[in-house]
């Protein structure tokens, strides 16, 4: 599942790089786990020629079953995944499976065994209508749909009705369960295919599926890729890898462990992103141009944390080993996918004043799926982190982390950005230092100089900076006694589950590097 935060909007793809020692010598290896839903899927008939664009998948035989008088027959589901962009060209296709979820089976297969056969589609065809089909009759087919005789109709027809494939199954699988339940394909031809397609685009025509036709009565329905159960949509899973230079557009996850789940999402709002989770205790990523990265985890708090960048540079997230858990189910949402858990730090390199970036919690304040949060259930609705730092950097465009707490006890918390100035704002929930930790909230002056319509300057969101070990804030490097800001903002906020936050007293000191007490001016605001 993916979620929506109002910061940026870009989008990004994302891939893994790992090390390969062959014959003594350290070789690039780009290896990465993408899982796409489709393109397009459609659904033919062969009793007429009607079509499904919108709605379930059908396939398999219902003959000797009418509705209304309406004697029914075979029904075949195409499908086709776009690789494009998503696996680079001279990639190695180590894996592919094809997972699709049924949730219904004809009356006489129910409890038995019906074979279903994934054939590679030789033949372009067309998903063009908004008909959605609930029996399986299907609708009168649009201008380009696929229909049984038909692959656009009523322009170009199959060179064989029913669809032109491969007479050889690229897999084959038995259904055995009751609906519902998930059916997966694998297998060697399959990943053939996947190769195929990657080497050559213009002949990726997709899979057309068939349950068994000799199978009286064994048609199944299946989820689509229209279905608003989201999770059980169509998946195609594919493992690759390359060997030697990455390429450039593709050169993204630069080192680490993630699994990219979501590609060009579109968000009602317009946001256009990529979503991977991060599987291991650290990643290295950077963001094309226009683009953004978001990478999903758990805090200690068990909030699921999205961090996302944008721009130019690079970002590390590393998880703090001594709380880092290996991925389970969410405990406090509703959602079936594994998250590992940690407390993050995060190096930015190589930034610059079109970089943006931002940590949040997903709560229901900015989750686009309300159905995620089990009712009565508490959260945090704070991301909890320990440091975020820019480096080697000419500047960076913003900072949003009001919906972040900084903590530590020991070594350095909080922001530092030392000589880098920030271009519109920088916000902050708060910072806590205990035990032997230092807070900091350091960065550059002539920080906030770019023009921008709202809220500039640095401004902590709901907290009042007061320290548990009553350490005074670094604000300004060795030497100087001017920090990056004129003025410290305070302002109320709401947490990410909609609980506010007043407004609070700046309750700090402040300093420089070498300890010299700083006077610093504070304002505080309500909104």
């Amino acid at each position: 599942m993916i979620y929506f935060h109002t910061f940026t909007l870009h989008r990004v793809l994302l891939y893994i790089l790992s090390c390969l020692i062959i014959w003594g010598f350290s070789v690039p290896l780009i290896a990465v786990t993408v899982i796409l839903e489709p393109a397009k899927d459609n659904t033919i008939f062969s009793e007429n020629n009607n079509s499904n664009g919108l709605g379930f998948l059908f396939s398999g035989n219902t003959q000797g079953r009418t509705i209304n008088g309406t004697l029914f027959g075979s029904r075949r589901a195409l499908i086709q995944f776009n690789l494009t962009g998503s696996v680079p060209i001279g990639a190695v296709i180590e894996s592919a499976s094809l997972s699709v979820f049924y949730d219904r089976r004809g009356p006489i297969s129910e409890g038995t065994e019906v074979d279903t056969f994934l054939h590679r589609l030789l033949q372009d065809w067309g998903e063009t209508g908004d008909s959605e089909v609930i029996l399986g009759m299907g609708e009168p087919p649009q201008p380009g749909d696929a229909t049984w005789r038909f692959s656009f109709f009523d322009s170009e027809n199959w060179s064989i009705p029913g669809g032109n494939y491969e007479n050889n199954p690229s897999a084959t699988q038995v259904v055995t369960e009751v609906a519902p339940a998930l059916l997966t394909w694998n297998s060697p031809t399959l990943v053939s295919d996947v190769q195929g397609w990657s080497d050559n685009p213009e002949e990726n025509f997709g899979w057309i599926f068939i349950v068994d036709e000799s199978a009286f009565g064994g048609a199944i329905r299946f989820l689509s890729r229209e279905s608003s159960q989201v999770d059980n949509r169509p998946k195609l899973t594919i493992e690759y890898s390359t060997n030697g230079e990455p390429m450039v557009e593709q050169d993204l996850i630069l080192e680490g462990s993630v699994i990219v789940v979501g590609e060009a999402i579109v968000h009602p709002s317009g946001n256009i992103f990529n979503q991977v989770l991060l599987t291991g205790q650290n990643v290295k990523l950077r963001a094309r141009e226009n683009q953004i990265t978001r990478v999903s985890f758990m805090d200690e708090n068990e909030d699921i944390v999205q961090v996302e960048f944008s721009g130019n540079g690079t970002f590390t997230v590393n998880l703090d080993p001594t709380t880092f858990l290996p991925p389970v189910l969410p405990p406090r949402y509703n959602q079936a996918v594994e998250y590992v858990t940690g407390k993050p730090s995060v190096v930015i390199d190589g930034a610059d004043f079109n970089t943006f970036f931002s940590i949040f919690t997903v709560g229901t304040i900015n989750a686009v799926n309300q159905a995620l949060f089990p009712e009565g259930q508490t959260y945090d609705a704070q991301a909890d982190v320990t440091l975020v730092e820019v480096i080697n950097s000419t500047g960076i465009g913003g900072l949003q982390l009001s919906n972040t707490i900084f903590s530590s006890t020991t070594g350095r918390t909080g922001v530092i950005a030392e000589g880098v100035p920030i271009g519109v704002r920088l916000t902050v929930g708060d910072i806590d230092a205990s035990g032997d930790a230092i807070p900091h909230l350091l960065f550059a002056t002539g920080s906030f100089s770019l023009p921008t319509v709202g809220n500039s300057g640095l401004r902590i969101t709901g907290g009042d900076l007061m320290q548990t070990n009553g350490a005074s804030i670094v604000v300004a490097p060795s030497g100087s006694t001017t920090p990056g800001f004129e003025t410290l903002i305070s302002q109320n906020n709401f947490k990410s589950d909609n609980t506010p936050q007043p407004t609070q007293s700046i309750n700090s000191t402040f300093v420089n590097t070498d300890g010299t007490v700083l006077s610093i001016a504070t304002e505080e605001i309500t909104f």
